[in-house]
């Protein structure tokens, strides 16, 4: 090998191992900020004019501004419990889809729940709101689906919708 091969192969050698004992500098991970809730609401819902059939609600905006609403209806003994459900609102309308899993008590053993999704349309205005609703089940023997509208009310808090 010539003297000036040998002196690049040495060379190459010598930064290989430098490099690999070289450790590579640990940056200090950055923590991310977690949202807050900046405006809660406190709704309550009538579903097709009946008092027994009836919803609750919390709205939430956060200071991301993702908008969620956690809650509960109930629709002739059938209780639809829904966690963090993204809510959509442009000025006064309302919309939101959320799923969870139905249970109905007096249904037969075995067909006491059934996953659903409910979706709901509203106008929102003042404390005051106007919806139209589909709630699709899925377990055999259920019926496939229940709609109509309601009208709900907020209780307390403001800052979410209009």
């Amino acid at each position: 090998m010539k003297t000036t091969n040998k002196f690049w192969y040495y060379s190459l050698i010598i930064l290989s191992v430098l490099l690999s004992n070289c450790k590579k500098e640990e940056s200090t991970p950055v923590a991310s900020v977690a949202a807050t809730i900046v405006a809660t609401e406190d709704w309550t819902f009538i579903i097709d004019s009946d008092s027994n059939n009836n919803g609750h609600q919390i709205h939430t905006k956060k200071s991301d501004g993702s908008i969620t609403s956690s809650g509960s209806w109930t629709y002739q003994g059938t209780v639809c419990p829904f966690q963090d459900a993204l809510l959509l609102i442009n000025d006064t309308i309302v919309s939101f889809t959320a799923t969870g899993t139905a249970t109905n008590p007096a249904a037969p053993a075995g067909y006491n729940t059934s996953p659903f999704t409910l979706k709901v349309n509203s106008v929102a205005h003042n404390g005051k709101s106007y919806e139209t609703y589909n709630i699709v089940f899925t377990t055999f023997g259920w019926p496939p689906s229940l709609n109509g509208i309601s009208t709900g009310k907020r209780n307390s808090g403001s800052g979410v919708t209009n």
